[in-house]
């Protein structure tokens, strides 16, 4: 998955950047065809079957990492929310807009530790050692009387789709 992200990333950057900053976008969707790659999933056919959470999430992984530096979020604190939603309806699509609503309380309150985790290799010690140092925001950015359980994966590609969508925000706010 994240290969496959930093693939697609790395040959499409324009239109990944513009797949990161939609909610409305779905892999399905035929203006999309272009960022599903066959080259990437290194196969001469076939059909990319992930959830455009999993792929938005990968794709904005790469992308901060390729574009974005480690001080890209500073001033956040003055931006409006961006309340990003996943399309559809259900319980997956309630679950991936929660994910990004925690991802945008967590990277609003340490902007540093986010990209410190962002910054690790998915699967590795040192993403979850950056975790563990999240911990105390993560448990704050959880609303009072909820209890969950956090999936690594889940939640490091919304922190990633919010903190790219953040940077991008505050990039253009500043250009204006």
């Amino acid at each position: 998955m994240m290969n496959y992200g930093r693939c697609i990333a790395d040959a499409e950057t324009e239109l990944s950047r513009d797949f990161v900053l939609t909610d409305l976008a779905d892999i399905d969707d035929p203006q999309w065809d272009r960022i599903v790659d066959n080259r990437c999933m290194r196969l001469s056919g076939g059909q990319l079957t992930m959830q455009s959470y999993y792929f938005r999430g990968a794709i904005a992984d790469r992308l901060i990492d390729r574009t974005l530096p480690d001080t890209a979020l500073e001033g956040v604190a003055q931006l409006a929310p961006i309340n990003a939603t996943h399309p559809g309806s259900g319980p997956l699509a309630e679950n991936y807009t929660f994910m990004y609503r925690l991802g945008e309380c967590i990277a609003r309150t340490d902007p540093a530790g986010t990209r410190a985790l962002l910054d690790t290799r998915i699967d590795s010690g040192k993403e979850v050692d950056a975790i563990k140092a999240l911990s105390p925001t993560i448990a704050g950015c959880v609303p009072e009387g909820r209890s969950m359980q956090i999936d690594r994966v889940r939640m490091r590609l919304g922190l990633a789709t919010i903190y790219y969508r953040l940077a991008h925000a505050l990039a253009f706010e500043s250009e204006v």
